[in-house]
């Protein structure tokens, strides 16, 4: 349930979220960057607890672009996010949008 993309600034896969080891269903909010030999906690701002988001890397400004996924376990319903994240190769933060595309 988490979220790659190649961050061409770091030079190195990153991967944000997913579920804790004991169940795929509760989500959790980590930054892990893959250095060709291990996964490497990164201590950055963090969007929260999420899954299943969607993330694509934006060449021309050499950063990330992640949007959505799932903030809650889904017992019943699951509590969705409308969240837009950029990774600048060193930290998340949410950009100023006029429109945001999950509403």
């Amino acid at each position: 349930g988490a979220a790659f993309a190649y961050d061409r600034i770091g030079k190195r896969m990153l991967a944000y979220g997913g579920g804790t080891p004991q169940t795929t269903d509760a989500p959790v909010a980590r930054t892990l960057a893959w250095d060709g030999q291990q996964w490497i906690a990164l201590q950055r701002s963090a969007p929260g607890p999420l899954r299943r988001a969607a993330i694509a890397s934006d060449p021309v400004r050499g950063q990330l672009v992640m949007h959505g996924g799932v903030t809650s376990a889904c017992s019943g319903s699951c509590q969705v996010s409308h969240e837009t994240w950029i990774w600048d190769g060193t930290d998340w933060s949410r950009p100023a949008l006029a429109v945001d595309p999950g509403k």
